[in-house]
């Protein structure tokens, strides 16, 4: 998938320095890095990602940043290794800034990453691409623009957890040795009916939509739980996709355009220590949703 297919690139590039792997290549670059800065065993993942690129580590000095606490001494520290090589990799994801792939405080914090992370992830929103899909999505299977809808996130943490998301009779002894909460599904049926009576309350009872986001192996268990309460669980599939863009894509552009189909939402409830919902709620805050439209559990 390219940056651009699930980004907007332009809006990013106006306000941020940004170079694609495309244009370092048209500029004569040859996919070799000089150096790799990495924070211990974590890198050969990323390593083994950047050849699939064509980005090759072949004779690069690697070197160990080793623990990272962003304060400026460290920060200078890290600048002086790297400043005698010109193409240097290095793998961020959550070295730098914690939890931002779960979703960190969406607010200044004083940590000099956390904000510096808050000003650009303020202007990383999906392309257009990804919106006109969430939309046509909305207009065949939620009814159209019109129609407010509560868009949910449903993630049992931790996945040990889903067997017993399964079972018929709930043991809570034995399901508590792996559990953090064996009933949390049970929280977000109650929460979500609140959340579509708010909205009900001004469109008229049964107008308003519900749209869930869930492992696929979950999705009759949680149709099973709304039906019994009076809900309609709406999915995005494969097919769904695939009628957009002509072709089978990976599972993870479904999740993509899933999580558009939730920002679009009157109001959105997600779970903790998420990226689904670590996403959506960036984005809900880069493009300015009022954070009250946002309801984050916690499984603890």
């Amino acid at each position: 998938m390219g940056f651009k297919l699930l980004f907007d690139f332009d809006l990013l590039s106006r306000h941020h320095s940004v170079v694609t792997l495309e244009e370092l290549q048209a500029e004569g670059w040859n996919g070799h890095l000089d150096a790799v800065g990495h924070f211990g065993r974590s890198v050969w993942a990323w390593i083994k990602m950047t050849r699939e690129l064509n980005v090759t580590d072949e004779g690069a000095t690697y070197i160990n940043f080793g623990r990272f606490d962003c304060s400026a001494t460290n920060l200078e520290r890290v600048a002086q290794k790297l400043a005698t090589y010109k193409f240097v990799g290095t793998p961020v994801y959550e070295n730098i800034v914690k939890d931002a792939g779960i979703g960190l405080p969406l607010r200044v914090t004083g940590r000099t990453c956390n904000n510096l992370y808050l000003q650009v992830s303020g202007h990383l929103t999906k392309s257009s691409r990804i919106k006109s899909i969430a939309r046509s999505f909305r207009a065949k299977r939620l009814g159209g623009a019109e129609v407010p809808y509560v868009a949910v996130h449903v993630r049992p943490y931790t996945d040990l957890c889903l067997p017993w998301w399964h079972a018929d009779k709930y043991d809570k002894g034995k399901a508590s040795k792996v559990c953090l909460n064996g009933h949390l599904y049970l929280v977000f049926i109650e929460e979500t009916v609140q959340h579509v009576k708010r909205l009900e309350e001004t469109v008229g009872k049964g107008k308003a939509k519900l749209f869930v986001m869930s492992y696929p192996e979950l999705r009759p268990l949680i149709t099973k739980k709304y039906d019994e309460v009076g809900l309609k669980a709406v999915f995005y599939d494969m097919p769904d996709l695939e009628s957009e863009l002509g072709y089978r894509p990976s599972i993870s552009m479904l999740g993509m355009v899933e999580q558009e189909i939730a920002f679009q939402a009157n109001i959105f409830i997600g779970s903790s220590r998420s990226t689904m919902t670590g996403m959506v709620q960036q984005e809900r805050f880069a493009r300015g949703v009022p954070m009250e439209d946002n309801t984050l559990f916690t499984s603890k």
